[in-house]
């Protein structure tokens, strides 16, 4: 378990470094964690741990005898410090601070990540020996994992590959999105099969720009982030890391979206071959945790043309052409079409807007609506928001 006593912060605290006291304010402000700082800080170490106890806890739901075994020989420091209050560690000035550290509560931004840290906190501090300590900790590990992936619902790729969470803040769910009542029930059906250890579809999600494509998937962490579902982002130049992402994650305790937003590819661009095959699963198939979720403007992502059909041209397999550029929406067994409202459900979408954000619904405010759709390029869902914010600047 090295990876645990890797935390600086941690060190700190077991070689009874003064230091720590800052960094823990520094961190509790940070989260926005009110109080308890030291025993939250505690916790919050050992969640984002990923070490052979946690993830072995992660994917299955009682230690064996020798791993418990292990797990309490080096878990003893951080029982023994869970236990003892920061004064008698930091010293009375520093400790006495830490000990005493309350915040006004503002509102934690990533209100998923205090709530699972608060759990664990209560939950440890129950333990009366370090046997309880380390089968409560494994009972948390397979219910939230470990690591990020356990603190955070939404990731995406960086330059060298690895995942970094993103937070998004307020979370919502489907039924916050107005209309779309088929492909809501569709996604979330196909999603819900994952969970459940289904053979679920990859999805296809094709359509007009602002129509709430987007929003249905970044809603689903929403609806199922709590029951292990976990969203990584990746944009077309990231493709390259797909392979050793999906090594990295098959084996983890959770279901996992790989979602590209608005992927679209032109005729003289040849990287959906790649997609295509990684889609297919080549002769490693795609692990049943991980599906992907594309949305695109394109319902057959590849741009075509009337050259690719024309019969003047010298192509002898010219079926074959057009054949290669449906190949890769073919690969998506569900796809989704979310089509741009008309004028009636565009002002449904306006009206519960305005009721949602405490305007005032009536005539002239529709009116306005239709203006501002006009003026601004059509309408949509995303048109529906601006044209909200727009009056609540007034």
């Amino acid at each position: 378990m090295n990876a645990l006593y890797r935390d600086n912060t941690l060190n700190a605290l077991l070689s009874a470094d003064e230091s720590a006291a800052h960094e823990l304010i520094e961190w509790a402000v940070e989260y926005g964690i009110c109080s308890d700082i030291y025993k939250s800080y505690i916790s919050y170490a050992l969640i984002k741990s990923e070490n052979v106890y946690s993830l072995s806890c992660e994917y299955s739901h009682e230690p064996y005898p020798a791993m418990l075994a292990y797990a309490v020989k080096e878990l003893t420091p951080i029982y023994e410090l869970f236990n003892t209050r920061a004064s008698e560690i930091l010293g009375c000035d520093y400790g006495a601070v830490v000990d005493g550290w309350t915040n006004e509560d503002n509102g934690a931004y990533n209100a998923h990540a205090v709530n699972v840290i608060a759990e664990l906190t209560r939950e440890l501090s129950r333990c009366e020996d370090i046997e309880q300590f380390a089968l409560a900790l494994a009972r948390f590990y397979n219910t939230h994992g470990a690591g990020q992936f356990a603190l955070n619902y939404i990731f995406r790729l960086d330059r060298d590959g690895t995942t970094q969470p993103i937070t998004c803040g307020e979370e919502f769910k489907l039924n916050r999105l107005i209309g779309l009542d088929a492909q809501k029930s569709a996604l979330a059906s196909n999603t819900r099969a994952m969970l459940d250890g289904k053979r679920a579809n990859n999805v296809l999600l094709y359509g007009d720009g602002g129509t709430g494509k987007t929003t249905c998937v970044k809603a689903l962490t929403g609806e199922f982030g709590s029951k292990g579902l976990r969203i990584i982002e990746i944009y077309r130049h990231e493709l390259k890391h797909i392979n050793a992402l999906i090594g990295a994650i098959k084996r983890r305790g959770y279901k996992f979206i790989l979602f590209m937003d608005d992927l679209s590819f032109e005729n003289n661009e040849t990287d959906y071959k790649y997609l295509k095959a990684l889609i297919d699963g080549g002769l490693e198939p795609m692990p049943q945790n991980v599906v992907v979720y594309a949305t695109s403007n394109r319902r057959h992502i590849v741009k075509e043309s009337w050259k690719d059909r024309d019969d003047s041209d010298d192509e002898l397999h010219r079926g074959d052409t057009v054949e290669e550029k449906l190949a890769l929406a073919k690969r998506f067994g569900l796809s989704l079409y979310f089509p741009s409202p008309d004028q009636r459900q565009y002002l449904t979408i306006v009206r519960a807007l305005a009721e949602r954000a405490g305007l005032q619904v009536d005539a002239q405010l529709e009116a306005d609506a239709l203006r501002w759709e006009m003026r601004e390029g059509g309408r949509s869902g995303r048109t529906a928001e601006q044209f909200i914010a727009s009056r609540l600047h007034l």
